[in-house]
Parts: structure tokens; C-alpha cells; sequence
């Protein structure tokens, strides 16, 4: 899909349920403004393009330890609900 294909399906009820889905209906307004806002800055800088994918992942957050982790030391971390 293109930027405006995606747009278009975010748009759509399937979009709207995957967003739900990863976000919470609380949360749909505000998540939905946020992926079309950056389909938009992107056609803005670079045109667009045949096809685009876009991918959430769940932030890391370091307790304790922070660094040490590469120094083969132990390290007390968390998954965050913010992508």
C-alpha cells in the first residue's frame, strides 16, 4: 500500500479495529490522528511511494542497571505500553 492506500485503510473499520485493537477505544481518536499525521509528514518529504509498512513494537524501560547489561551485569527491565 501507499501512504494514501493506508490512510484510506486506517480509515476504514478494519483500520479502526486494529488500532482498537493495539491502543484501546479510549485511546482510537488520538492514535488514528497520530499514523495519519505521519503518512502526511512523510508524503510531505519524500513524495509518494509504491509502498509503505508500518510496524509497533512495545518500548523498554531499564529499572535498575541501566548499561551494565553491556558489560555482561544484570539488569532489572520492562516492556511499556508505549510504541
Amino acid at each position: 500500500m501507499n501512504g494514501r492506500e493506508l490512510a484510506n485503510h486506517l480509515n476504514s473499520p478494519q483500520g479502526k479495529e486494529w488500532l482498537t485493537r493495539l491502543y484501546s477505544a479510549s485511546n482510537l481518536d488520538f492514535q488514528l490522528k497520530r499514523y495519519l499525521d505521519l503518512l502526511k509528514r512523510r508524503e510531505e518529504t519524500f513524495g509518494l511511494r509504491d509502498e509503505i509498512k508500518m510496524c509497533s513494537a512495545p518500548g523498554r524501560t531499564e529499572i535498575a542497571g541501566n548499561h551494565t547489561d553491556h558489560n555482561h551485569g544484570r539488569v532489572l527491565a520492562a516492556a511499556i505500553d508505549m510504541d
